[in-house]
């Protein structure tokens, strides 16, 4: 018998975050946005914080991406959650 070939991974799977931690970041940014967005960067950020330590995510993101995601929002800009940012 001939072996198969491996199967290549699918796109994401190398990330091993689970969906349900990209989520919740999502859900945070978003109510981030719809509370803060074309605010001032410390609000933001704050409220960002306090939505991600709601979801039990908080700690899976670093300092420096929750302040560029707040800066962000606070500009007005929407933020799209990655795999890679968990």
């Amino acid at each position: 018998m001939s072996e198969q070939p491996e199967r290549p991974a699918q796109p994401g799977t190398e990330t091993h975050v689970a969906k349900e931690v990209v989520a919740d970041v999502q859900a945070a940014l978003d109510a981030t946005f719809n509370a803060r967005g074309g605010g001032a960067a410390q609000d933001a950020e704050a409220h960002l914080r306090d939505q991600l330590e709601q979801r039990g995510v908080l700690d899976r993101l670093s300092g420096a991406w929750v302040e560029q995601a707040a800066g962000r929002i606070a500009d007005g800009e929407p933020v799209v959650a990655e795999p890679g940012d968990a």
